[in-house]
């Protein structure tokens, strides 16, 4: 059942502590079904698209998405790249009639002067809520990196179209991938570094790293990945172009393609079509 089964037999049964009053068990078993409905029904949501992905060969979503079904799989309330508004209401309406129930029962304990297992009560409902709280995120920031330039300011990388913020997600040690998420953390800080005029590289806080598409012959879709600096340098350097409303293009050196976005990961365009899915807005971050 995952990791809401693991806490329970962890922490035993109501019916099976002297301290508790059994008749927890009922609310207590319901609660945990109801969120691993949840979470199952995700889980074969993102299968699904999963599927409709590897139909279309995009190598790209179909990896996002497996990130999304570990995450999911590790914690009920996992923070994906695309978030879901039903599951989320599936785990509040959970949590709202394991409140409701545990109440009841924590009232009638009290009315007859058992503290004891009120106060067990408590402590376990606190338990139970908590597990389907989204994970804290660690978002201390390390040291600057060498490349850093302490004159210029840290910014954000917010899409045009979807709203989402640039930010670090997946890939490998040496090639850290890309996504799109609606909130902005420390994985989404960036610093924009003018090398020649008009022309930038754009260096991630948290890696040292600089923005750059996976490969070097790159082609409308290929993802965009965090890279230590290479040898050939304008494979890391894009141009800034300013566009409306204080929006900006950036447009690869080596290949003349848009930073771009598909399926909410980060590509480089097709030079042909430089439409509203490559505008961005530059923005510092404290």
């Amino acid at each position: 059942m995952g990791c809401l089964l693991a806490f329970l037999i962890a922490g035993g049964l109501p019916g099976q502590n002297p301290a508790a009053n059994p008749a927890l068990d009922i609310p207590r078993k319901a609660f945990v079904d109801a969120v691993e409905k949840a979470r199952q029904d995700l889980q074969n949501q993102i299968t699904r698209k999963i599927e409709a992905a590897r139909q279309k060969g995009d190598r790209q979503t179909v990896k996002r998405l497996k990130e999304d079904q570990e995450a999911l799989a590790r914690h009920p309330a996992a923070k994906l790249s695309t978030p879901s508004p039903a599951h989320q209401a599936a785990l509040e309406k959970a949590a709202k009639n394991l409140q409701g129930d545990y109440g009841k029962i924590i009232r009638q304990d009290t009315k007859e002067g058992n503290d004891d297992r009120a106060e067990w009560a408590e402590k376990d409902l606190k338990k139970l809520l908590a597990s389907i709280r989204p994970p804290e995120t660690d978002n201390t920031l390390p040291p600057d990196p060498e490349l850093a330039d302490p004159t210029k300011p840290w910014s954000s990388l917010l899409h045009a179209i979807s709203m989402r913020h640039l930010t670090r997600s997946g890939g490998t040690p040496t090639a850290p991938g890309t996504t799109l998420a609606a909130d902005l953390e420390s994985d989404g800080h960036f610093q924009i570094q003018q090398i020649a005029p008009g022309l930038v590289r754009i260096l991630h806080r948290k890696t040292g790293k600089l923005l750059t598409p996976s490969v070097v012959q790159a082609q409308p879709g290929t993802s965009v990945v965090l890279k230590a600096p290479m040898k050939t340098e304008g494979h890391q350097a894009w141009q800034l172009v300013q566009a409306d409303r204080g929006m900006v293009r950036l447009i690869h050196q080596r290949t003349g393609r848009p930073l771009s976005v598909t399926e909410n990961s980060p590509v480089v365009g097709d030079l042909a079509k430089p439409g509203n899915e490559s505008l961005w807005k530059i923005a510092p971050v404290k």
